[in-house]
């Protein structure tokens, strides 16, 4: 380091290696107690050597970029922007560097004995105790390092923020406040663990980050990304992507080779001790994530009109780009755990106002104003609900578009079983009993809607058996008599098999509904283990529904045809009644199986229809009334017959 100048208040220093260069500009403000102002724009330097026998502490501020420390043993510890550490001449450093290749941070040196020295009446005015401060943070064992808000804003910003005339008692001011500040951390509240990280999760992380960045043009694959940073990837969907669709092009299938397996068990045994020792590699994982995301082209960065600038991730950036088009510059964020912060800010200083367009929680909005980025979210956006083209218009252009409006309402359209569904039976059959019917997730779940309303309701996969075992141990007999709880055979097998097992080992007088329509209906006919089939096609073991249920500890099984729904009714009234738990297996192929040979469509007898209706109770979308008598469309009747059960006149017919 060498001296470019020095004058009565301040010396400046400057540093040049093959890397780059480096000033620092150091006061001395008290005996034995100075503030450096460091700037250096380079990938390492010598780190500080303190003379032998000293006794110092430093207390260090990183306002941009990050410095690398290499302590004792071979452990690093990260200064990242905002955060302060302390350490001490008896934790020199042997190394100093600057991933970003750039720091700009404050460093404030106290010498405590040359201090104590000279300024001992007048730090006992303030209650200071220099060697006090030490043991508080036990510096002379490793150094200490506080993230974010561990002190006051102000107390660390005001020091580069320093008039120019008063320089000197304005320095001596806010170092006194400081170290006032100091004496009201307690380190065991900040948390015992600190940030430290080992030469082999250092050395793996910078060579993941070099690889990356010898690489810029290169767009990796989840594949590469997941086997470069060790961690799994995670594509996050929204339901209008789900829903939507568009040509693809499709690429040549890539075969790769199994990576071999190395036996780790530090790593994939989280005990205790070593998920402590773990903990650093993801912390310094997710620092290396975060530094490629910053330019990463995953994060993409589209310059228009100043005047607006939004950051946005997702179907949120195409609802924008659409409402706004070449009024506004865009900043798309591809990788969203974790987030980058330069790219954010070095965006955020290019637009006049900025608006964060997301979906639902504030994630991105919170991570900008975190990081001092002044943007524009939930003030306008809700929390709740899709965001489309016209909010986006509307809330930020103030432009509201016409629409056509119809004098006539179109009568609503809900969704409903399919003509020919096996459930629909079964759950007129429950609404006429009036049970309360603890569901599922399925496309059963639609025996919810009108006008079977036959679900009371829907938590999450497998949650009926369970939150009916509560709902009867919570209310006793009578709810015994009045409940059941239905689940599909995918789902059963999915993660009702636990809560049908609690039934049986609590003796809960529960009755369980298993809906067995041989496939998993709701997304897309996929096979599962009852089925016979694996999800290739090809031939399985066909898991027994009526004996698992027996080996779980249920006794009383029963099977039910749901097209027979006199039948039906009797057997879970026969259920319901028995003083043990039961379960009722409604059996029937889904009607949308190529393999299901499906009755002729059924006809109505118009002289016979009186328009009563009754047959509209089943909710069948192949059933309507014109001219105050029963129609039935051919074209979607697949003649399961429940509509001739239920009309009593005999008005439906074959």
């Amino acid at each position: 380091m060498n001296l470019l100048c020095r004058d009565e208040s301040c010396s400046v220093y400057q540093m040049k290696n093959e890397t780059g260069d480096g000033t620092a500009t150091y006061y001395e403000v008290y005996p034995g107690i100075g503030v450096m102002y460091n700037d250096f724009h380079m990938e390492h330097c010598p780190s500080r050597k303190f003379e032998q026998n000293t006794h110092t502490f430093a207390i260090h501020h990183c306002r941009e970029g990050r410095v690398e420390w290499e302590v004792s043993n071979g452990a690093y510890l990260y200064l990242a922007s905002g955060d302060i550490m302390l350490d001490s001449s008896a934790t020199e450093n042997n190394h100093c560097s600057f991933p970003v290749s750039h720091y700009h941070g404050i460093t404030v040196t106290i010498s405590v004995p040359e201090a104590v020295e000279g300024l001992s009446d007048f730090l006992s005015m303030f209650s200071i105790d220099l060697e006090q401060i030490e043991q508080q943070f036990t510096l002379k064992t490793r150094p200490f390092i506080m993230h974010g808000n561990s002190v006051p804003d102000h107390v660390i910003s005001e020091l580069y923020q320093v008039p120019e005339n008063i320089r000197l008692e304005y320095l001596r001011v806010k170092v006194l406040e400081l170290l006032v500040t100091l004496r009201t951390v307690d380190p065991t509240v900040l948390g015992v663990e600190r940030p430290y990280f080992y030469k082999t999760q250092v050395e793996k992380v910078k060579a993941i980050m070099s690889f990356m960045t010898n690489e810029p043009e290169h767009h990796f694959t989840m594949e590469e990304l997941s086997e470069k940073f060790d961690v799994p990837v995670i594509v996050r969907l929204s339901t209008r992507v789900s829903h939507s669709q568009s040509a693809v092009e499709l690429c040549e299938r890539e075969e790769r080779e199994n990576i071999p397996y190395e036996k780790n068990i530090q790593k994939y045994v989280m005990m205790p001790g070593n998920a402590i020792r773990r903990h650093p590699v993801v912390e310094a994982r997710m620092k290396a994530i975060a530094d490629y995301a910053e330019t990463s082209p995953l994060n993409k960065v589209e310059m228009n009109d100043t005047k607006i600038g939004v950051i946005t991730s997702g179907i949120s950036y195409q609802y924008a780009k659409e409402a706004l088009g070449d009024k506004a510059s865009y900043l798309k964020l591809g990788i969203v755990n974790p987030m980058p912060i330069q790219i954010i800010k070095d965006f955020a200083a290019k637009c006049e106002k900025v608006y964060v367009i997301e979906e639902l929680d504030d994630v991105i909005e919170t991570h900008c104003k975190k990081n001092g980025v002044n943007v524009i979210g939930k003030e306008l956006f809700s929390l709740m609900g899709e965001i489309s083209q016209t909010i986006v218009a509307e809330k930020i252009l103030g432009e509201k578009n016409e629409y056509i409006t119809f004098e006539d309402n179109v009568p609503v359209r809900p969704p409903v079983m399919c003509p020919g569904c096996p459930h629909r039976g079964l759950f007129y059959c429950l609404h006429k009993l009036g049970v309360m019917v603890s569901g599922d997730i399925g496309c059963y779940t639609l025996g919810a809607t009108a006008p079977l309303c036959a679900m009371d309701s829907t938590i999450c996969m497998g949650a009926s058996i369970s939150g009916l075992h509560g709902f009867n141990k919570a209310r006793g007999a009578e709810a015994e008599k009045k409940s059941v709880a239905v689940i599909g055979d995918s789902t059963f097998m999915h993660s009702g098999m636990t809560g049908l097992v609690n039934v049986a080992y609590n003796s809960t007088n529960s009755t369980v509904i298993i809906l067995d329509n041989s496939i998993t209906g709701m997304t897309g006919h996929q096979q599962n283990p009852t089925t016979g089939k694996n999800l290739k096609g090809d031939p399985a073991y066909a898991v027994d529904l009526e004996m698992l249920c027996h080996s779980l500890g249920i006794k009383s099984v029963r099977v039910v045809d749901p097209y027979h729904m006199a039948e039906t009714e009797a057997v879970i009234k026969e259920e319901l009644a028995k003083e043990e738990p039961s379960v009722i297996i409604s059996r029937r192929p889904c009607a949308l199986l190529k393999y299901v040979k499906h009755n002729p469509p059924l006809k109505v007898n118009k002289d016979k229809c009186v328009g009563c209706k009754q047959c509209l109770k089943i909710g069948c979308p192949a059933i309507s009334i014109h001219d105050g008598k029963c129609v039935i469309d051919h074209t979607q009747c697949v003649g399961c017959g429940i509509c001739k059960e239920m009309c009593k006149l005999g008005a439906i017919c074959d």
